[in-house]
């Protein structure tokens, strides 16, 4: 069996979370968090291959902006793919994701398919 990528989502809502993880599972060994502190304690003890990020996360201290900013100056994470996902109809907001150094872009409800063409073809490439 071919060695899975390491994927990291970040996202504040359980169903969301699980979704992802029923789409990508065949593709990616995938660990959660839920606030921007999780992020950071799980950034620390593992390297991760691909990023899915919310743009908004309730009760952290954080938004997803925030720390693809933050991946971004990582050296290990300068070139790492990171997807940000929102629920938010905002133009901007994809702009902003974009500046920030995001890989890509995506609207809630996603296109599950895509998510899942896109995450495999980086998959691929670990």
């Amino acid at each position: 069996m071919e060695k899975k990528g390491k994927l990291l989502i970040v996202e504040d809502d359980e169903s969301t979370i699980n979704i992802y993880k029923y789409a990508l599972k065949k593709y990616f060994e995938i660990t959660a968090a839920r606030t921007s502190e999780e992020f950071h304690a799980l950034l620390e003890n593992e390297k991760y291959s691909l990023f899915i990020m919310d743009l908004s996360l309730r009760g952290s201290t954080s938004d997803g902006i925030d720390l693809v900013q933050e991946l971004r100056k990582i050296d290990t994470y300068k070139r790492t793919p990171i997807f940000v996902i929102t629920g938010h109809a905002l133009n901007f907001e994809e702009q902003r994701s974009i500046d920030a150094g995001a890989t890509g872009f995506m609207r809630k409800p996603i296109d599950l398919k895509k998510l899942i063409d896109d995450a495999a073809n980086y998959a691929a490439a670990c």
